[in-house]
């Protein structure tokens, strides 16, 4: 029989208001993307190098995503393209903060005629773009 106390009590997941459940949910995430991150940049090119013995292999335990025509894991081909995406994106977004607060910064020294020649660039790239993908 089942015991009506087991099934009255709550989980501790159900008892986090939603900023707990929030801050649970970016935790793992962070610890997500940072083993992914390690593991990808500790990576070593035989992991992930040709070896034409093992070519198109279904998954199986020794390869959890099985290879491909030319014997590379896929698993580790993943991991080490999760890994350089993210370096990547990092990068990208710092270097993008350090435009942003140079460029902010000028605007609010500069005054009004920099913040206008910057709306100008902008609308100048849009319709730039729109000019190529119309011809």
């Amino acid at each position: 029989m089942i015991d009506n106390a087991l099934l009255q009590k709550k989980s501790n997941y159900k008892k986090l208001n939603l900023r707990q459940k929030t801050l649970l949910y970016i935790v793992v995430s962070v610890a997500f993307l940072l083993i992914i991150l390690i593991w990808g940049g500790f990576m070593d090119k035989n992991s992930y190098g040709v070896d034409f013995t093992v070519r198109n292999n279904p998954p199986s335990l020794k390869h959890i995503f099985g290879t491909d025509w030319m014997g590379r894991d896929m698993l580790t081909r993943t991991i080490k393209g999760l890994s350089t995406s993210l370096i990547i994106g990092v990068v990208a977004s710092l270097v993008s903060c350090v435009f942003a607060v140079i460029i902010g910064s000028a605007c609010a020294i500069f005054g009004k005629k920099l913040i206008n020649f910057f709306y100008g660039l902008l609308i100048y790239f849009k319709v730039c773009l729109i000019l190529y993908c119309w011809y």
